[in-house]
């Protein structure tokens, strides 16, 4: 986790936390939301990188929350 905050500090982007994705949806019902969706690394990869020629790929250990306020 050290090492990608320096990453992302260096990017100008401030890491500030990090979440388990086991215990994703009970951390955000915490905060009053109600998780939507929670997009894997291997769903993130071929949703919005598959084919891509350029040699980017999706991070392998990042997962997108999707939360909503119902």
């Amino acid at each position: 986790m050290q090492k990608k905050q320096e990453i992302f500090q260096k990017l100008g982007e401030k890491m500030i936390t990090g979440s388990n994705p086991s215990t994703l949806e009970e951390d955000i019902a915490s905060l009053g939301l109600n998780l939507h969706k929670n997009l894997s690394p291997k769903y993130i990869e071929k949703r919005y990188f598959q084919g891509r020629k350029d040699g980017y790929n999706a991070p392998e250990h990042v997962h997108i929350a999707y939360a909503i306020v119902e």
